[in-house]
Formats: C-alpha cells, sequence, structure tokens
C-alpha cells in the first residue's frame, strides 16, 4: 500500500485538501470506512449520505468534484413523484446505478460531467459491464485497500476520459485508447471531462 500511496501523491497534485468529495453509500459502517481511506489518502473534505437523494441536495449546496458510490444503495421512492427538493422526479435516484444515469442525463442534474466511480460486490463481466454503462468514470470492486481507489483516482486526474452524447448514453468514453473508438464515435458529440487537477491555482 505504501508504494501505491507514493505514486498517488507523485502523481497526484499535492493540494487534495481542495479536492471535494461525496460518498454516497446506504451502508454507515461502509461510507466510514471510504472516509477514512479517503483521509489516508490526504483527501480532507469527504462528505458521507445515505441516498441519491441526499446526494443531488448536496450537490446542488455545494461543489463536488469526485462522487463515490456504491451499486446497491436500496432506496425506492414509493410515491415516485418528487425527489430532494420536490421539483424535478425525473431525477430520482432509486439505487447507485439508476443515481449515475439520472445524474448524467437529467435536466436538473447539479453536474452531468463529474467524475464518478462506482463500488461493486462481484467481478463478473455482467455486473461490470452494467455498471459501466451507467456512466460510471471509474469502478471498483469489493472487498477493496488503499491501493484500489489510489489507483482509480490516479486514473481520475491522470487520464480522464472524453465525455459522450449519444442517443442511447451519456457518460465517459467506456474505452480508455482514444484510438479505439467505438463504432458510430464519429457521429457522436464528444468533450473532455470535467479535471480535477490544479491549473493556475483553479480547479478544472
Amino acid at each position: 500500500m505504501a508504494i501505491v500511496q507514493q505514486e498517488a501523491y507523485k502523481k497526484a497534485d499535492k493540494h487534495l485538501e481542495n479536492i471535494k468529495i461525496l460518498i454516497v453509500e446506504g451502508s454507515l459502517n461502509a461510507g466510514s470506512l471510504i472516509r477514512k481511506i479517503l483521509h489516508r489518502l490526504g483527501f480532507k473534505d469527504v462528505h458521507v449520505v445515505k441516498n441519491g437523494f441526499e446526494g443531488v441536495k448536496l450537490m446542488k449546496e455545494s461543489h463536488i468534484d469526485i462522487v463515490f458510490t456504491d451499486w446497491e444503495l436500496l432506496v425506492h421512492n414509493k410515491n415516485k413523484t418528487t425527489n430532494d427538493d420536490g421539483k424535478h422526479p425525473e431525477i430520482l435516484p432509486i439505487n447507485g446505478s439508476l443515481f449515475v444515469k439520472r445524474l448524467r442525463s437529467s435536466p436538473s442534474s447539479p453536474n452531468p460531467f463529474i467524475p464518478v466511480v462506482m463500488l461493486v460486490k462481484s467481478e463478473s463481466e455482467r455486473d461490470i459491464a452494467l455498471a459501466r454503462d451507467s456512466g460510471a468514470n471509474e469502478i471498483i470492486v469489493k472487498p477493496f485497500s488503499a491501493d484500489d481507489f489510489s489507483r482509480k483516482i490516479i486514473n481520475l486526474i491522470d487520464d480522464p476520459r472524453a465525455f459522450i452524447t449519444a442517443a442511447s448514453y451519456r457518460g465517459p468514453c467506456r474505452r480508455r485508447s482514444k484510438d479505439e473508438l467505438p463504432p458510430g464515435a464519429a457521429e457522436r458529440r464528444v468533450r473532455p471531462v470535467q479535471r480535477v487537477r490544479r491549473h493556475e491555482g483553479k480547479w478544472i
């Protein structure tokens, strides 16, 4: 772990305390564990909420740079008519996957381009593909370690993916290589993903 942490400190910006992180996690214990890991890696401004409703509310109230969300939030909206502010039912986040999808595509989204890391409990190709297709930038499989978080954060900072808008998908490019674009990529509108690196005193 020490080697990976040193690499994270070397490659990422030294001002990690200026990056605001949101953790959306239904389990209080799991949320606390993730926050402790991020604190150990140098992040100071870490917020934990229990569901997507609270996550959207916090994102509207405060600038967030990176979101970590669990795949299974186990949150169900019974009436399916309102969200956190009672105005935009289309952004109702029922679980981690739907939370990310609506974060990417809803007109009411506080930030469609925000980097998102999805936590899943299975290593099956199907579950990984579903998490990827929901619009997550990076995926961490449980059980996780500090090394896993270090690697994913390095990817977000040093190798951000282009953001793709298509008829059936909005989110980061699902292929890491810029030379391996999927069929139809030329017809898509591609834009840079929001970066979290500091340039000239600003996070962009």
